[in-house]
Order: structure tokens, then sequence, then C-alpha cells
């Protein structure tokens, strides 16, 4: 018996068929839209002539054929295939036959091994595995739990997709690691439960007191790679709270002050006759202050096992967290009202930006990004230190670095002169840059200026075109753009 299964013909043997079942009918119609009636003549087309694949061979068993005819037997599991496929043998179009025939040709005339031969037998696979109407692949990714984020994915699919992808390239999945990784990532995750347990983050409730699982908010690992300057790679684990699932999330203040960039050049201004010093929080969050509001939280497994409670109790959120909606302006709260009460006074053009002033004289300043600080003072100052040594001892401090070697602050490098001045360098946000597309026709004239018309308001009388001339460089870098305005 001859049988059309996609584009490829089969010849087999009456016991290899049977009738579809109702699940396998649905599923088809769900998979491709039905195209009937075939004629001889479309056949031909499609498939070309003198090409079929053979498989009366593959007689099932008696037992295997019973079966098959039970429209109620579960289908086994699919199999979930990692790495390249082998290649299947199957029959390809004329015109596909005919390029791959070619390459063929071409590939007598290359020596066996050759990088040339490598990337025709890759073509060939791609091509040959593509052919197949049924041939697919699997992109694993998990579902939004709340009824918002279903909502949104049912809205836009291919949003979700990419976000969802974004975020597991930077994440990383304890699926894929090797042994020596996973004991890097389990290190970290007893480093990150060290900080809840010393910070005391979470209140245990006796089993009476605790309220519905429902009322609480989940926990889960954060896992990712740092690298340092270096290069060396080293594993990150943070504990995080779900916050959309907080069931005050629309009430709570989440609007937090940043440190500004005019405000670090003016800072790196007024430091030509100061030191400058850049200190990391460890684990900022966990060192705010008492949580003001009422939140409850389902820990995960390693911080159950260090409190000593069963998995998936409800605890009290005494400190707030990483993922709560407004933990970044407890941890401002905390180091704005520390900072003021030592002396202190908030610049008023940024309030992240701190000043310390005796009798009209600037001591020093301090000025923060979340959980990144600057620090900026006369170093042959008594005062200045024992302001400086106070702080330290208040939080629990990452790295400390000064000018002299150079630091990293929000992407940039700042290192200071011979001369006294500071180098602002974002060495490796350029170099992740990518590049950007020009036409051929760009590429032929290099030296000619590049003209963008670009409509920026229309009106009752017509469209006022904007259009920006620059002059590109050999190098990537462009002249100061020219604005001008046409009605």
């Amino acid at each position: 018996m001859w049988v059309v299964r996609g584009n490829r013909l089969l010849k087999t043997c009456p016991q290899q068929l049977r009738r579809a079942s109702t699940r396998e009918l649905c599923l088809e119609e769900l998979s491709q839209p039905v195209d009937l009636p075939w004629t001889v003549t479309k056949l031909t087309d499609d498939l070309g002539s003198h090409e079929f694949e053979n498989v009366m061979d593959e007689v099932p068993e008696a037992l295997e054929y019973e079966r098959g005819l039970d429209e109620e037997t579960i289908p086994p599991p699919p199999m979930r295939v990692y790495g390249k496929r082998t290649v299947p043998e199957c029959p390809m179009s004329r015109e596909a036959r005919r390029k791959v025939d070619e390459r063929k040709g071409k590939r007598k005339e290359t020596p066996s091994g050759s990088q040339d031969q490598v990337t025709h037998e890759e073509d060939d696979y791609a091509e040959c595995f593509w052919s197949d109407s049924l041939a697919a692949v699997e992109v694993s990714l998990e579902m939004p739990e709340t009824k918002r984020g279903k909502q949104g994915m049912v809205e836009d699919l291919g949003a979700f997709m990419v976000s969802q992808l974004r975020r597991r390239a930077v994440e990383v999945s304890e699926r894929y690691l090797d042994e020596s990784e996973l004991a890097q990532m389990r290190e970290a995750k007893q480093i990150e439960v060290k900080k809840f347990i010393g910070a005391e983050a979470l209140e245990v409730l006796p089993s009476h007191l605790q309220p519905p699982k429902s009322e609480a908010m989940r926990m889960r690992w954060v896992l990712t790679w740092k690298r340092s300057d270096s290069g060396e790679k080293s594993a990150k684990a943070r504990c995080v709270i779900l916050g959309y699932l907080d069931s005050q999330y629309a009430f709570r203040q989440t609007a937090v002050p940043t440190m500004s960039r005019t405000t670090r050049q003016l800072l790196l201004c007024l430091a030509l006759g100061f030191n400058v010093y850049k200190g990391d929080v460890s684990g900022a969050f966990l060192q705010g202050r008492d949580y003001k509001g009422t939140a409850y939280v389902i820990p995960t497994e390693e911080i159950c096992s260090s409190l000593n409670i069963p998995p998936n109790s409800v605890t009290k959120l005494k400190k707030a967290c990483y993922g709560l909606v407004d933990a970044p302006l407890e941890w401002f709260l905390t180091v704005s009202d520390y900072l003021e009460s030592i002396g202190f006074t908030r610049c008023v053009s940024d309030p992240c930006c701190f000043k310390y002033v005796v009798k009209d004289r600037l001591v020093g300043l301090i000025s923060g990004h979340v959980d990144d600080f600057l620090f900026c003072g006369r170093e042959n100052c008594a005062t200045w230190k024992t302001l400086c040594d106070q702080i330290r001892q208040k939080f629990q401090w990452g790295t400390w670095e000064d000018d002299q070697t150079g630091f990293t602050q929000c992407g940039v490098f700042i290192q200071r002169l011979s001369d006294g001045g500071f180098e602002l360098s974002q060495k490796q946000y350029v170099d992740d840059l990518k590049e950007i597309s020009i036409s051929s026709e760009c590429r032929r004239n290099m030296q000619e200026d590049t003209t963008r018309e670009i409509e920026v308001e229309s009106g009752p009388w017509g469209s006022v075109m904007a259009c920006t001339t620059s002059r590109t460089t050999c190098c990537g870098i462009s002249k100061p753009p020219v604005v001008t305005g046409q009605l």
C-alpha cells in the first residue's frame, strides 16, 4: 500500500496501517489545515518522480498491532532530545535534491576533513530536516501563575516569549550545570541563607497563627554567574520574593530616588583635592530597617531547613527583602535616616547626595545609587575618618576600592589620572554594542553625507519634516548631526 505522510511517499504493507483514533484526528486537524482531496498530478509535483521510501521491513508484531488498534491505549510520553539529532532518511523535493547534488559534486574537489565539507554537511542536514513537515524543535518556558500574567501572555504571546528568553539568557538553570558548577551554586545559596538568618529577616510563626497560604508570597532562587574585571566566573545566588503576589501591591509606595549622572560628575569635579572611594554594600536590602508594613512569605526549602520549620511554612516578613515592590524605598530611607543622624545634610539638588559641612567648610560628600556608594572627603581630616569608620561598622560591605586603582560604578570605570583629574570609561558597554547594519549603497559611499527624513509633527497645513545629516567615517564615529526643518 502506498501512503503519503507530509511530503514523504511511503511503501508499506497492510499490517502497518490502522484507522486513526479520535485523539489523533483532533491533533492532526490542529497541527495543520486539512488539504483534501489530493490528485495524482499534485502528488507528483510535490513529491517528485521515482522518489519513495520503502518501510515494508518494519512490520509490527501481533501484540504491537493489537495495541495500536486500541484507541484507549495511552501513548508513550514524548522523548526529549538534547543536542543534534541524527540526519533523518527522508526524500527531498527535486529542487532541494538538485542543490545537494551540486554541493556533493563540489565536495569531491575539496580535501577531506576541510571546513568547507563540514559546513556543507550541516547545510544538508538542516535542509533535509526541515523538509519534513513533522520536523519540530522544542522551547520550554514556564507559564505564568497569576491571572494577570496569563492574560498578558494571551494578549501578546511574542512579547511574553521574548521576555522569558531574555530572563533565561541571564539566569542559570540547575538542570544544565555539571557537578562542579552545582557545588558552587549550593555554596552561594548557603551564603545567601546565612544573610537571611543573620539579618533576622523572617519571623517564625506558630502553626495556629499562620495565615492561609493564599495570603502569603512565595520565594524563588535567582542564580547567575558573576564575572570579575579579570574575567573569573563566580556563582551568585539571590533569594527573592515574588512581589507580584502581594495583595497590597497596588497600595505600596514604590518610587525611590537614585543618583543622577550629573551628580556623579559634579562630585568628581569637587573631588580634585579629595580622595574618592567606592563601597558596595553586601545584601543591602536585608540590612534595612524593620519593615513597617505587614506581609507574609513562604521561604524556600533551604531557608526553612535553616529555621528548623517544615517546608512551605508561612512566616512573617521583618525586613524588606529583594523582590518586594517597596524594598528599594525602605533601603533608601534606612541610609538617609542614618546619615542624617550622624550629621550629614541632604543636598537640595539630589536627595541621594549627602554633605558634611563644619563651619561653612566642606568636609566630605557621600552619594549612593542603591547599594553602590561614592565617598569623597579630606584624607587628612580626623572628622572624616571617624565618619567613614562609623559607616563601615553600621553596614556590611562587600568591596571597598579607591580611585588610584580604579573602580566601576554603575557600569562606568572611574580612575584618577596623574594630573589629578578623572578618566571615565565604558569599555565593557562599547564592547557589548552590536554593529549597525548599513545598506550596500551606503557602504559604496562611505564619505558622503547620510540623510534621513523623520516626520516629527503633523498639522492642518501639512507635515513638518526634520532632516538629520551626519558624515560617517571608517572608524564608525560621526560628526554632530545637523538638523534642518522643512514644511
